[in-house]
């Protein structure tokens, strides 16, 4: 755990001066050691890690951040779904090129991204295409049976904003797909 010295502590840590014994007690009779929490083969990231710690194989389990997104909201997701996680990003022109500006919308509240989302469903959600708000910057949209009518999309390769090295928007004439946007199909 790491802590700054305290000038009034004698130069020590709350942590060095405080009282645990519940903490030492661990220390004593526990053990240490390390696990791996992200199989071969995955990119290293939270979903990955928090499948395999409460025993979900990935890959088995793992299809995608979308229908993780989706079920932590208590949406239903039906076989053929596909569920994407869609980042708020704050993005800024730079001469002839749109730039990622911030992963995070800039830490934005829910209150405000629940607006956006409101308005991005009533201009863009059709009885197909759901958009629904989640917690800060992270939400979802839900594609029903998308996956029957459309298989070649669980092919898309794409990528969570925050993982991005080049922040270059896609909104210009760039053919991949949009860094704001990552997940796949729902579970079976």
């Amino acid at each position: 755990m790491a802590d700054t010295p305290v000038k009034t502590l004698g130069g020590r840590t709350p942590l060095m001066v405080a009282k645990t014994p519940h903490m030492d007690w661990l220390a004593r009779h526990g053990e240490m050691g390390l696990v791996k929490t992200v199989p071969e083969g995955f990119t290293p990231g939270s979903e990955i890690a928090n499948l395999s710690i409460f025993g979900y194989d990935p890959h088995r389990y793992y299809t995608g951040r979308g229908p993780l997104e989706a079920v932590s909201l208590g949406l239903k997701l039906q076989p053929f779904d596909l569920a994407f996680r869609c980042n708020l990003v704050t993005l800024r022109a730079d001469g002839k090129n749109t730039l990622m500006e911030d992963f995070c919308a800039g830490h934005i509240t829910d209150r405000e991204a629940k607006e956006i989302i409101a308005d991005l469903d009533r201009e863009m959600g059709t009885g197909e295409i759901q958009f629904y708000p989640g917690v800060s910057y992270r939400h979802v949209m839900i594609w029903k049976d998308a996956a029957v009518r459309f298989p070649d999309l669980e092919r898309l390769d794409l990528m969570p904003p925050m993982t991005s090295s080049e922040k270059r928007s896609t909104l210009s004439s760039n053919p991949r797909p949009s860094a704001g946007a990552e997940g796949n199909r729902s579970w079976r």
